[in-house]
């Protein structure tokens, strides 16, 4: 794989991430699962994706090493607007474990905050 793949970030163009964190608010696991296939193309594109099994490690089908599984967490975060500790990445090393991973924690993302308080007129 290529440096330049490797360094590309998913947010170079604003509107991709903008566009992408608008589907925050509808998230479902179909939507989810195109962001983290779009994140997995950024870094490998020569991933074939039709061919990925969910349950089976990005390292075992597309040969991930550890600088591409940063980069894959990096575009995930900045493609959901989230944060992920470095402490959950070994979570995230298959599609099956992203979706089960992400999932609740866009969703709790996307939830209206009990504690906003609107402004005094």
């Amino acid at each position: 794989m290529s440096p330049t793949h490797r360094n590309r970030h998913p947010c170079n163009q604003l509107d991709n991430c903008n566009r992408l964190r608008k589907l925050v608010t509808a998230m479902n696991e179909d939507v989810l699962r195109q962001v983290v296939c779009a994140a997995v193309l950024e870094v490998a594109p020569e991933a074939e994706l039709e061919k990925l099994d969910p349950a089976v490690s990005f390292h075992d089908q597309i040969d991930f090493d550890s600088v591409d599984y940063l980069n894959l967490m990096l575009r995930l975060e900045a493609a959901l607007g989230i944060h992920i500790p470095e402490g959950a990445y070994t979570r995230l090393s298959s599609l099956e474990g992203c979706l089960a991973y992400l999932g609740p924690l866009v969703a709790d993302q996307a939830r209206p905050s009990d504690t906003v308080q609107p402004k005094p007129n």
